[in-house]
């Protein structure tokens, strides 16, 4: 499923709430129990009031040596204080009343660490029903206890059930900073302006009858270890033709000095100053009109890096159709001939659609022969030279080179940071350097690596076949909870974070090599689908399709990891109109989707394939009628058309399949791919 909370569910079939840590670490037998007191039951609900004690007893995992044991409401930030009372068990209280929790559903966690950093967990569903009294306010971004370098959100969320908020206030260390009448309730807050250190921000949401509710956070500020940057020109929104100067300020910190600043447009590096002032002279006329998101990266001595802010400009230059260059056949002899000596006849064509000027024929590099052609299009070659086989072979090889090829990558790490994530490539043999080739990023699901990951759909194998770059996206363990990518947050909803990351990670591949800007494919599953769903609605200029399996509508969810479990698991249904509006066009135009989904997936809701072609189809002004329905290896395949008769989207509705990838390890031909259909995470 999509949650960060994998272990933490009870949802595997046939199995009790108790049973999944024994599930998620099968050979050390562990057993996490949650106990709520006192709980009122309904049906299968469990509902709370007021204070309550929680208890946390482990039992089993011979030699596992336990760290410490954490209880969490909804949010991974938001721990509840526990004490160990003995017998393996830890006991605490949670006041359900203290404003933070509107009356509602709640995952309770238990999370244990061991000693050699794993985790275990378990968790309960509860319901919250205390009478309606005042305004509650959670902090949701960042996470307390955050190191915070640059610009962030500070974001939270306010509520009331009876009445309405009149306002809610930021404080940053009791000094208040905003105060806002109506959502969305966000400070931008700019820490280069203040000192590396610890802040408390507190915020108070007040409602209309007086009142009062508070939450805070504690974050530390650490600008010191990385230059700072800004893109000054041009300005934010520009129309750009012709020749434009890009310029960067950038300083370093602690005594050191900036190397080069480089200047990067749709995610390509665009080029690089090495001193003072930063700038570049950008020849727009060599790029394609549309869109671009431009932004400099500053390198400092210590080996430090930075980025500056997104500035969104237009290309826009008039088009004039280049002259062709012309194109040169050889017919003999045949490249790879052996056994050639005495006399060899070479003979070709060389055409333009203007004029040529004159041809020229060079062996070992050397020039033999000069055709000055009075502006005739076409010229037959046909030259007699006399040698051995190697000078004949030699100035064949001059006539048609060899064309070089970059090294074959089988799986590598790019030692860099990506927004906390990993990179993998796969370069297959015979990548051409000067051909455009295109590029598929991949993303794992919950508890996997990306290893684990290209195991399963072995991409790596069909990138060998049919010529492709692959990039592997990985989401490595102590990031998020259980290896989730974070779909679900403001911070990734709106594009950063783990989408930034991505975005990153391309750029990279485009500066090493000749990636096809209009062939960039996105595939993932479950909270890969569910990234790369995001990633295709804030940046849908720079991909040209995603291959999604188990995936969700865009920005169907916003908020804390925990709370997700509900939605992705219940049906949230809303309109088309309601799901276009939630897209940042709408009507716009988007990449062609492909979403397979499993009819007995009891992670991620088998209803959110219908509801994201909703989403796709009528943000971009289309109905939702299958313009093709058929029968797909005894699937339902359906595929969804624009009005100009463009591939909007399509669906293969796995019948019977489970959380899953859509591969056929035991398949025949074509039919068979991938080592492991059923994932282990979400």
């Amino acid at each position: 499923m999509l949650l960060v909370v994998l272990g933490m569910m009870g949802i595997f079939q046939g199995c009790t709430t108790e049973q999944i840590a024994s599930i998620v670490n099968p050979e050390k037998q562990i057993k996490i129990t949650i106990t709520v007191s006192p709980v009122r039951e309904e049906g299968d609900s469990l509902i709370l009031k007021d204070k309550v004690d929680v208890s946390i007893t482990v039992a089993g995992g011979e030699g596992l040596e336990v760290g410490e044991v954490s209880a969490y409401v909804d949010d991974l930030d938001k721990p509840l204080a526990l004490g160990f009372a003995g017998n393996d068990t830890w006991v605490g209280q949670w006041d359900t009343n203290d404003g933070r929790f509107p009356n509602g559903q709640y995952v309770l966690a238990a999370v244990l660490k061991a000693q050699d950093g794993k985790l275990y967990s378990n968790s309960k569903i509860f319901e919250i029903e205390n009478e309606l009294g005042g305004p509650v306010v959670r902090i949701t971004a960042p996470r307390t206890n955050t190191e915070i370098i640059g610009a962030v959100d500070i974001v939270a969320e306010a509520s009331v059930e009876k009445g309405n908020i009149s306002k809610v206030e930021f404080y940053l260390d009791n000094q208040l900073k905003t105060s806002l009448t109506e959502a969305p309730f966000q400070y931008s807050w700019n820490t280069l302006e203040y000192s590396d250190k610890n802040y408390t921000w507190k915020v108070l949401a007040y409602d209309n009858e007086g009142g009062i509710a508070t939450d805070s956070i504690l974050v530390k500020v650490n600008n010191n270890l990385v230059p700072t940057v800004d893109l000054t020109a041009p300005l934010a929104g520009e129309t750009l033709s012709g020749i434009k100067t890009l310029k960067a300020d950038a300083s370093a910190k602690n005594g050191k000095s900036i190397l080069k600043a480089e200047f990067y447009g749709k995610g390509k590096l665009l080029g690089t100053a090495s001193a003072m002032p930063y700038t570049l002279a950008w020849d727009t006329t060599k790029e394609v009109n549309g869109i671009y998101d431009l932004f400099a990266k500053a390198y400092d001595s210590g080996g430090k890096q930075a980025d500056s802010f997104l500035k969104q400009v237009m290309v826009e230059n008039i088009v004039v159709p280049e002259d062709a260059k012309p194109v040169i056949e050889v017919f003999s002899p045949q490249e790879g001939a052996e056994g050639l000596s005495g006399e060899i006849k070479i003979t070709g064509k060389v055409t333009d659609d203007k004029a040529l000027n004159k041809v020229e024929l060079l062996m070992d590099g050397a020039l033999i022969k000069t055709y000055n052609i009075n502006q005739a299009k076409i010229f037959d070659l046909d030259y007699t030279v006399f040698g051995n086989t190697s000078q004949s072979m030699a100035a064949l090889s001059q006539i048609n080179p060899a064309a070089e090829e970059y090294p074959e990558v089988k799986w590598e790490k790019i030692n860099k940071t990506f927004e906390q994530l990993n990179m993998y490539i796969h370069v297959p043999k015979g990548m051409v350097k000067t051909e455009k080739k295109p590029l598929l990023v991949v993303m794992h699901g919950c508890l996997q690596t990306a290893a684990d990951y290209e195991y399963d759909t072995q991409w790596d194998g069909l990138s060998d076949l049919h010529k492709f770059y692959v990039l592997h996206v990985e989401n490595p363990s102590g990031v998020g909870y259980n290896q989730c990518f974070d779909w679900y947050s403001s911070t990734a909803n709106s594009g950063n974070g783990s989408a930034k990351g991505v975005r990153d990670m391309i750029a990279e591949m485009k500066t090493r090599y000749n990636v096809d800007e209009s062939k960039v494919y996105l595939t993932g599953v479950s909270a890969g689908a569910a990234l790369a769903v995001i990633l295709m609605a804030n940046y849908p200029d720079q991909f040209a399709g995603g291959a999604l399996m188990a995936s969700i509508p865009f920005k169907g969810y916003v908020g804390s990891a925990f709370s997700c479990l509900s939605y992705i698991q219940n049906c949230t249904n809303k309109t088309p109109s309601q799901w276009a509006a939630l897209m940042p066009k709408s009507p716009g135009k988007y990449p062609k989707i492909i979403e397979f989904h499993g009819t007995s997936d009891s992670y991620v809701n088998p209803c959110y394939q219908n509801e994201l072609i909703e989403q796709w189809t009528q943000a971009q002004g289309a109905d939702q009628t299958a313009d093709v329905s058929e029968k797909l290896k005894g699937h339902d395949f359906k595929e969804y058309h624009h009005s100009d008769g463009r591939v909007l989207a399509a669906t293969v509705t796995l019948n019977g399949m489970a959380h899953g990838i859509a591969v056929d390890p035991n398949g025949t031909g074509e039919d068979k791919g991938g080592k492991i259909c059923k994932v282990s995470g979400p």
